[in-house]
């Protein structure tokens, strides 16, 4: 599951071209990272900017504190995640991926409202 969470961010938060948003917010703190960069932005722009990143400050989540986690950290990032199912690592797997594609639909047609 950390390993899935881990890939996700790397395939998506870790390329969120930070300079980009940089010139378009630049009412946003300069330490700040790329999710809660986005969350600024999006919020700045008139939307839930927490909302619509909060799947992916989920995964990022359990992908930085892996090696630390206890099991209740677990299931807090889960939740944040807005995992459900915990049946078995599958089924987290499967619903963790659906809900990062709709998180980033979400993202997505938020911005093109831009």
């Amino acid at each position: 599951m950390c390993y899935l969470a881990k890939d996700l961010s790397r395939l998506i938060m870790e390329r969120i071209d930070v300079s980009l948003l940089k010139s378009l917010d630049q009412d946003a703190g300069s330490d700040i990272g790329s999710i809660k960069r986005l969350e600024h932005y999006l919020t700045s722009k008139g939307h839930d900017g927490r909302s619509l990143t909060s799947v992916l400050v989920g995964v990022h989540s359990l992908r930085i504190r892996d090696a630390h986690l206890l099991s209740s950290d677990i299931e807090e990032a889960l939740t944040i995640v807005g995992i459900t199912e915990r049946d078995d690592y599958l089924s987290i797997a499967k619903e963790m991926v659906a809900k990062v594609a709709v998180c980033l639909l979400d993202i997505t047609k938020a911005i093109d409202q831009i």
